[in-house]
């Protein structure tokens, strides 16, 4: 979605720009197709999220063509997959290409053994040598990165997500569409459904909930994943009651819908959604990880908490015992978001690293 907003808000006369992207997996839904793109987009049938060794050689392999035949100025890489494929390939065939990565989270801790890690970070440093300019989206995933001896200080810089103001609907029109009715008190996760995105602790924070608060919340998760599965049939277990979405292009009614977003993952760079909650005046109630307390400041514009169900379920009691306090918290997050998480900073950032 940023690369989206990046891609559209670049000035045409300054900057040619064209995609490369691989193909969604079967349980995911190409964002391209409902937000179209005004530049070429090339596709990458075999490069997937996922490791596949075959299909991976085979789009390394395309990828140096394709990067062959444009003879890009710059080459911008985005997610962990394309920064290792991408720059090795901008490397081979194209070596004059400034080459340019973006860490939006990174995988230092919360996905893998530490065996892994020490060899994730061995390759980072690696690549970091083959790097013009390195990106992070927030201070703490640069400082991570950092620490951990990726790439020297003066090639990074952070560039925080930046995004339009965006339709505002009618929150009434919103959890009808939800078959919700208008005096249920709605909260929301949105993501996917992975272990890193932590669901089942929502769900048992929403377990927690007393019987006369729960009667009176309706929660909404939106997304898919390899743990859905698993989870409704969690939530049946905890005798929940879930409206699940499924995969979603547009998270407008979703949001619209809601009082308030849950979020409650192990890692995270600066997730996109609190910002798009923010914009349309929804506090968030998110786990303290990443770079997260770089947008929420506890009580003030969102609300902080460790990753743990009681203390999350606490929290929830007290933000729907107290929610007069709520307007004063969605209204600072507001106008966080319009001053230091604005699009045009965004664009204004990439612009001048590209033009360095």
């Amino acid at each position: 979605m940023l690369l989206s907003e990046l891609i559209r808000n670049l000035p045409p006369d300054d900057f040619e720009h064209v995609l490369i992207t691989g193909t969604c997996l079967d349980n995911e839904i190409d964002f391209l197709e409902s937000h179209p793109l005004n530049s070429e987009v090339i596709y990458i049938d075999e490069f997937k999220r996922s490791i596949l060794p075959i299909n991976d050689i085979k789009s390394f392999i395309k990828l140096i063509k394709v990067l062959r035949n444009l003879k890009p100025d710059i080459v911008h890489t985005h997610t962990s997959k394309a920064g290792v494929l991408g720059r090795l390939a901008a490397k081979i065939s194209t070596p004059r290409a400034k080459i340019i990565h973006t860490y939006h989270g990174h995988l230092l801790y919360g996905y893998f053994p530490d065996w892994k890690i020490s060899l994730i970070i061995q390759l980072e440093k690696f690549l970091a040598k083959l790097s013009d300019r390195l990106v992070a989206v927030t201070r703490q995933v640069r400082d991570d990165l950092l620490r951990a001896g990726i790439g020297p200080t003066d090639i990074w810089s952070v560039i925080r997500p930046g995004l339009e103001v965006p339709r505002i609907l009618d929150k009434g029109m919103c959890k009808m569409s939800l078959k919700i009715t208008e005096n249920k008190f709605v909260i929301s996760w949105i993501g996917r459904f992975t272990d890193i995105k932590n669901p089942k602790l929502a769900l048992d924070s929403i377990s927690r909930l007393p019987r006369e608060i729960l009667n009176q919340v309706v929660f909404v998760m939106a997304g898919s994943g390899e743990l859905l599965d698993e989870c409704q049939k969690y939530s049946t277990i905890l005798g929940l009651n879930v409206i699940y979405t499924g995969w979603i292009t547009d998270i407008d009614p979703i949001l619209g819908a809601s009082d308030l977003l849950l979020m409650t993952s192990k890692n995270e760079g600066m997730p996109v959604v609190i910002v798009e909650a923010a914009l349309r005046k929804i506090p968030a109630l998110v786990t303290n990880v990443g770079g997260v307390a770089e947008f929420i400041s506890d009580a003030d514009t969102g609300y902080l908490v460790s990753e743990n169900s009681e203390e999350i379920s606490k929290k929830i009691i007290e933000i729907f015992t107290n929610r007069s306090n709520m307007q004063e918290v969605a209204q600072n997050a507001l106008q966080l978001a319009l001053t230091e998480f604005s699009i045009q900073n965004f664009v204004a950032s990439h612009i001048q690293i590209y033009k360095l």
